[in-house]
């Protein structure tokens, strides 16, 4: 009943897909089932890394462009034997990014709980968004934590490239960015879509240092401001974005490795209760076994205590992959200086914890 009255806010996800740029809103619903598991809850927690959890999800993760009449969102809820809940959620990108898909689900957990709080209307209207900014300015939208994560995990990365070939490349090292906070006036939090831009930093294989590569994303990443924002925004703003992608897409050869992050950071999912608590553990879908996924691509998450990050990946090319698929027990384990990274379970599921400072 509440997913019903969430869907009714969010009316464009009960739809379908009309083609890779629009979605017919025919009302028709979203893709619901719900599954049993004869174990407790503790054992699936104890092998996070394991393709068991994949099974908590509606479908396998694709890669590939959901094909006309595809669902928008589809939803598994599973019951373990202890009475412990796992939600499992795909929504399509067409319509949600990250901070989009976490308003939906936070908001069908207030309706859950009927707890007498307001579920938040989403804004599917650019053109109804604010044109005079009520909403604090100052600040650094983008945590000072996530480049040095990010650069961290390059580092290492970088060391498993030149483990794996002789050949010296540079490595293209993409962010995305989320530009609600960026703009001016600011875009409020609950406008749907794809309020994204991907920041580049184009680093030599010799720059290995990790105060140089942090450097790098923080340049690239500020960027991506409100005048950026603006241009886009205005008449050819799709031209421009195009050619700012085509610049991007330069480094995409041979002779460049890519790297590329997304961060789900900040986004509250740890703070989503639908009435039986906040989440144990919050991941990511990030490997299918039928297709080979976006190479090279991390995803960085706040842990669940909040002090740290967790990054994780599915598909790793290089040196680390060959050995832990070769050893499925085996642990890979960097140390560059006080750094270190592992390499486990033969998923290849990456995780640095790094302790934030108040700012």
């Amino acid at each position: 009943e509440s997913l019903s009255e969430t869907l009714t806010l969010f009316y464009p996800l009960a739809g379908r897909i009309k083609d890779h740029l629009s979605i017919d809103c025919n009302d028709e619903g979203a893709y619901y089932v719900e599954a049993r598991v004869n174990r407790p809850l503790r054992e699936l927690l104890n092998l996070t890394d394991s393709p068991y959890v994949s099974q908590l999800l509606p479908a396998e993760p694709t890669w590939t462009a959901t094909t006309a009449g595809g669902y928008i969102a589809m939803i598994q809820v599973t019951t373990f034997a202890c009475g412990g809940i796992a939600i499992g959620a795909f929504l399509s990108h067409v319509i949600a990014d990250g901070p989009a898909a976490t308003k939906f689900i936070s908001s069908w957990a207030a309706l859950t709980r009927k707890c007498g709080e307001e579920a938040p209307c989403p804004n599917f209207d650019a053109s109804r968004l604010p044109t005079e900014c009520g909403i604090p300015q100052g600040g650094d939208p983008f945590s000072t934590v996530q480049p040095v994560v990010s650069a961290l995990l390059s580092k290492c990365i970088k060391a498993t490239f030149k483990a794996k070939s002789d050949i010296q490349k540079s490595t293209l090292i993409t962010h995305t960015v989320n530009l609600r906070q960026r703009a001016r006036p600011q875009i409020p939090n609950h406008s749907m879509g794809n309020f994204l831009c991907l920041a580049a930093a184009l680093v030599t294989a010799k720059e290995t240092e990790l105060d140089n590569l942090v450097c790098h994303l923080r340049k690239e990443i500020r960027k991506i401001d409100a005048d950026l924002i603006t241009a886009l925004q205005g008449d050819g703003g799709l031209l421009k974005y195009c050619e700012y992608m085509k610049e991007i897409g330069k480094g995409t050869n041979d002779n460049i490795d890519i790297i590329l992050f997304s961060s789900w950071c900040n986004f509250g999912l740890y703070e989503i209760d639908f009435g039986w608590g906040k989440p144990t553990w919050v991941t990511c879908a990030t490997e299918s076994k039928s297709e080979i996924g976006m190479v090279n691509t991390i995803v960085l998450m706040d842990t669940k205590m909040g002090n740290g990050v967790e990054a994780s990946t599915g598909v790793l090319g290089g040196a680390a992959h060959g050995y832990a698929r070769a050893k499925p027990g085996a642990t890979c384990v960097w140390h560059l200086g006080s750094e270190s990274i592992k390499f486990e379970n033969g998923l290849i599921c990456l995780r640095w914890y790094i302790h934030k400072t108040k700012q």
